[in-house]
């Protein structure tokens, strides 16, 4: 998500786009405003379409540097059957559905892939707003949703996790550039934060000799049950 709040009373102030699953594209709520500015929907039609299309998620991660991350072979990743580079959205989909670009959207949502979209608006919303350009302080936030949805499905210790966190360091490495160029060096702050951390996977802790269990929705809501009739 990209969300640019401005100090001035105008229709610029405080817009959200979030990246849709169902459509590849950039979306917002009425709460934000009634109606797209010209530059997202230009954004939606021109530029979104440029990143659609790569059908395969490879690893982006030096030979040398793999074995910071587990083995990528992991029966227990992903779907417990596409758990190895590279990830190719025609294995995980019937050849009915190949041609079909709903579900192409939700493949691509799922991969670190769509980071660069999220970055390229974010950099289209600093050009176009005049983010930090003018004599005001502006706040611009970017929420990166891979590092989570990867690491929930592969753990956080996988091949799939270090290529996303090495993927996430180079743009933001190339928007700092962006950010030097438009803004300009020491005229902006950046902070980076996370919502959590998390845990290794289940069985990952089992090979290495420590406890662990899996627990069910069922289980969970067993226990939920009991502790509301108390």
């Amino acid at each position: 998500m990209v969300y640019a709040g401005r100090p001035l009373p105008d229709e610029n102030r405080n817009q959200a786009y979030w990246l849709a699953s169902r459509t590849g594209t950039f979306v917002t709520s009425t709460f934000f405003r009634g109606d797209y500015p010209e530059w997202v929907r230009s954004f939606n039609e021109e530029i979104a379409p440029r990143f659609h299309g790569r059908r395969e998620w490879e690893s982006s991660v030096p030979a040398e540097f793999r074995s910071l991350a587990r083995d990528d072979e992991a029966p227990y990743e992903g779907d417990g059957t596409h758990t190895t580079f590279p990830h190719r959205f025609e294995d995980v989909v019937s050849p009915e559905a190949a041609e079909d670009q709903a579900a192409y959207y939700r493949w691509f949502f799922d991969t670190p892939l769509a980071d660069e979209e999220l970055f390229a608006l974010a950099g289209a919303a600093v050009r176009e707003l005049e983010l930090g350009q003018r004599d005001v302080t502006d706040f611009l936030a970017i929420a990166v949703k891979s590092t989570d949805r990867i690491g929930h499905d592969y753990g956080p210790r996988s091949q799939e996790q270090l290529d996303v966190i090495l993927r996430l360091d180079r743009l933001i490495g190339a928007f700092l550039v962006l950010l030097d160029d438009l803004v300009g060096p020491d005229r902006y702050v950046i902070a980076l934060s996370a919502d959590h951390g998390a845990p290794n996977v289940v069985e990952h802790e089992l090979e290495h000799g420590r406890p662990g269990q899996r627990v069910s929705e069922q289980e969970i809501q067993d226990l939920l049950d009991r502790i509301t009739r108390l």
